[in-house]
Formats: C-alpha cells, sequence, structure tokens
C-alpha cells in the first residue's frame, strides 16, 4: 500500500456515479476513498497497458512515423 499522503481528488462525473459508490461504501462498510481507490485499482490493472498503447498509436500517426 502506498503512503497516506499521497493523495488524489476524485469528482464523480454524474450524480449516479457518486451514488453507487455511496451505496457500495454502505452495504462494505468501507469509507468512499476506499471504495474509489478500489474502482481506480480496478480500472488500471484492466485498462492502463490497453490506454498507453493507443495513446501511442495516435501519437505515431500525428507524427507520420512509420
Amino acid at each position: 500500500m502506498m503512503d497516506k499522503n499521497e493523495r488524489l481528488t476524485c469528482t464523480p462525473y454524474t450524480k449516479q456515479d457518486y451514488e453507487m459508490v455511496q451505496l457500495l461504501s454502505d452495504l462494505s462498510g468501507n469509507t468512499l476513498s476506499s471504495v474509489v481507490g478500489q474502482a481506480l485499482h480496478e480500472w488500471l490493472k484492466n485498462n492502463f497497458v490497453n490506454e498507453v498503447k493507443r495513446h501511442q498509436e495516435v501519437e505515431h500517426l500525428m507524427l507520420g512515423e512509420k
């Protein structure tokens, strides 16, 4: 786990997103921050490599490299 001083601020995109995080927090007994941290961890685990590749491909196309 990281140092507790390393934090991010998260603003849900929609009211529904906030309500879903709130419900998961209530159901699990975890803080909102913990639920969002877990969600971020899962998203990165599932998407990080593909997102980096996608951005590299776009950069490659924009620079006209072969």
